[in-house]
């Protein structure tokens, strides 16, 4: 019995296999386990959860075509200006709006990356609104800036550390900048770091003799003018009113794009407004969709 018991105990260090099956089983399962865990966190998209993952790639998303062929006209709406603020219920109705309205965020405060990550979440195209030399203003808060004089490569770093900031960015458009957009070197530069990036540009007009379009098209970059400022004035009736000429403005021509900003009145009118358009014909798209369709952006 002695023997036998030493012999046992010999043959169970010889095959340790049992042994070694269980362990990679329970390994497995850990992993998996975590994996799981990991799924379930960042199922939900909303801008409550601010780090979910986006529900689109970038490539995804410039890739989408939303165009109805059965609409009157089709209107691109960007609002401007998130980054400053998270926490208003006007940031996450933007975001949560079930119409593709476009969020245009300033690259490095405090919520931009934020807003960013739950606005590609949500399936939203993300712009960069990029602060830009102005006239006769108070001296800019944003710490990057683009400014007259700035040379080719300070104007495609920034736009490296802007897309870094913003990885979800399809395009971009100006922040203030009345006098970076009436400099035509400058412009010209600007649309020659934009190419290689497949980036679009909107001008948003902020000075009524802005070469910015015409520069940056001429180096290859689709280059939108905006037709229309929604909230100039903040007030629901003058915002309507300027809803319903950008409206009309699409079903005279084929389609328009407006420029509102991140605006409690702004948010609640189009809320209630765009059911009402979209009856009449005229439908809200993706600006990526817009550029692509009007403006032959092929990425």
């Amino acid at each position: 019995m002695e023997h036998f018991g030493v012999t046992y105990s010999k043959d169970r260090c010889r095959h340790p296999a049992p042994l070694l099956i269980v362990c990679t089983y329970l390994l497995i399962s850990l992993i998996l386990s975590e994996i799981s865990s990991s799924q379930i966190q960042h199922r939900w998209i909303s801008p409550g959860n601010a780090y979910a993952q986006p529900s689109q790639t970038t490539e995804q998303q410039r890739s989408i075509k939303y165009l109805d062929q059965d609409a009157d006209g089709y209107i691109a709406i960007v609002i401007d200006d998130f980054g400053y603020y998270w926490d208003l219920p006007e940031v996450s109705g933007f975001i949560d709006m079930p119409w593709p309205v476009t969020i245009s965020i300033i690259p490095g405060l405090k919520e931009s990356h934020r807003i960013a990550t739950a606005a590609g979440a949500a399936g939203k195209d993300v712009i960069i609104h990029m602060p830009m030399e102005a006239l006769n203003a108070p001296p800019m808060t944003e710490t990057r800036v683009i400014i007259t004089g700035m040379s080719s490569k300070e104007i495609g770093d920034l736009l490296d550390w802007s897309m870094e900031e913003l990885p979800w960015a399809v395009g971009l458009n100006n922040h203030q900048g009345s006098r970076a957009v009436i400099d035509a070197d400058l412009m010209t530069k600007l649309g020659r770091e934009l190419k290689p990036r497949r980036l679009f540009f909107i001008d948003s007009r902020t000075h009524p003799e802005s070469v910015a379009s015409d520069k940056i098209s001429e180096a290859g970059v689709p280059a939108v003018i905006c037709d229309v400022f929604l909230d100039r004035i903040d007030n629901p009736d003058e915002i309507k009113k300027q809803l319903t000429y950008l409206a009309d403005l699409a079903g005279r021509q084929g389609h328009a794009l407006g420029i509102g900003h991140v605006r409690l009145t702004t948010y609640e009118v189009l809320k209630e407004e765009i059911p009402k358009l979209e009856a009449k014909g005229i439908h809200v798209v993706r600006v990526g969709a817009y550029v692509r369709e009007f403006y032959e952006w092929k990425y």
